[in-house]
């Protein structure tokens, strides 16, 4: 909205300072120079190539590799960045990402050798996989959760949400997907101030049944969306099992490549979709802003006045019992009186690494940093 630059809040008062003015106390602000988001990028550079600056032959960066070759769809390679000022010895030279679709053949090249790392493991290998000294398991701050369009017919009765949430039995997703899942009926997650385990819709068949007989006209059939991955197969089809069993309601599945999926859920959103959420930064408001009325990844229909003023009252307080409080409010409105979501569990960050890798740490983001590996 600001034309004049000079008057926006954020200024260089020299090569080594960045003063910054927020319009008011801001909770969450330490973390935010940390995200991928404020990291400096050359406006000169980008004026010059337009579209094509992140090519290798281009992109000017700043952290401790630079990218040297860029083979779409194939693979990345990164080489230490002559200019960083870390010159700590010993840190690995160069870094070849694979891109590999098939979480199974990434698993193949891991133990021929060619992949020192991997992630994503496939689910039904999990239980095997976790069984060897290369596995690695770590807390990690992202949920996957169902949502509802709740402007959608079928689903637009708040009793048939509550109903459908209320015959959900997470164990049964936990157990399937062990040890990446863990049970949570919150949003949340466990690990953040802000987590309050008594909020959401905890699963009772006998609830959810009692509740069913009581909705004039429920529905018969409901459609229910997912992105194309092994794991949120599983997921969907133990969903569909759950409420046909427990409800009689035949769950129509639909699953799309994930360009496609995003694009349909911003055009016309299912009764029911798949959707999940890693933490930008180690705070509420990360997972909270998601359901704001103005917010691009809302998908639900779900609009609070109410819920909106706790979320800003929250971001914006310097007393953690204060936002405390708050958060659980706003949790309860959407989980528990709009029924917005259905919030599934909170996934664990699994990894495979080569024993000749050292110093290997994951963070509650799900990251970790190559300048700190070292190669046996």
């Amino acid at each position: 909205e600001v034309k004049d630059f000079s008057k926006v809040g954020a200024q260089a008062t020299d090569n080594k300072t960045l003063v910054v003015s927020l319009k008011g106390p801001t909770a969450y602000w330490l973390h935010i120079p940390t995200f991928w988001i404020s990291f400096p990028i050359r406006k000169d550079v980008i004026e010059k190539f337009g579209d094509r600056w992140t090519e290798a032959a281009n992109i000017v960066s700043s952290g401790p590799y630079k990218l040297k070759e860029w083979q779409r769809d194939s693979r990345l390679l990164l080489e230490l960045n002559p200019q960083h000022y870390d010159k700590t010895e010993g840190r690995i030279g160069e870094v070849e990402f694979r891109i590999v679709k098939d979480d199974s053949v990434a698993v193949s090249l891991f133990e021929t050798g060619d992949l020192d790392v991997i992630r994503n493991l496939p689910p039904s290998q999990l239980r095997d996989l976790a069984k060897r000294p290369e596995f690695r398991q770590s807390p990690y701050l992202r949920l996957t959760y169902f949502g509802f369009n709740i402007k959608d017919p079928s689903v637009a009765d708040p009793k048939v949400r509550r109903a459908l949430a209320l015959a959900v039995d997470r164990s049964e997703i936990e157990k399937l997907l062990t040890p990446m899942a863990k049970a949570s009926a919150v949003w949340i997650p466990v690990d953040l101030a802000g987590s309050d385990p008594e909020r959401g819709i905890k699963g009772s068949e006998e609830e959810a049944k009692k509740l069913w007989t009581e909705i004039k006209n429920p529905p018969k059939e409901l459609e229910l969306w997912f992105d194309q991955n092994e794991t949120y197969k599983l997921v969907a089809e133990n969903l569909q099992n759950q409420w046909s069993r427990k409800l009689g309601v035949n769950v129509k599945l639909s699953s799309q490549e994930w360009k496609v999926y995003l694009k349909q859920l911003s055009t016309k959103a299912p009764a029911i979709y798949r959707m999940g959420w890693g933490a930008d930064y180690p705070d509420p408001a990360t997972f909270m802003d998601l359901f704001t009325c103005g917010s691009g990844n809302n998908f639900t229909g779900f609009c609070s006045p109410e819920y909106d003023k706790a979320i800003l009252a929250a971001g914006t307080s310097p007393d953690i019992n204060a936002r405390q409080k708050l958060y659980s409010n706003a949790q309860k409105i959407f989980l528990e009186d709009q029924i917005a979501i259905i919030p599934l569990f909170q996934e664990q960050s699994l990894h495979l690494v080569s024993a000749r890798v050292d110093g290997f740490k994951v963070d509650l983001i799900g990251d970790f940093f190559f300048e700190r590996l070292r190669l046996k």
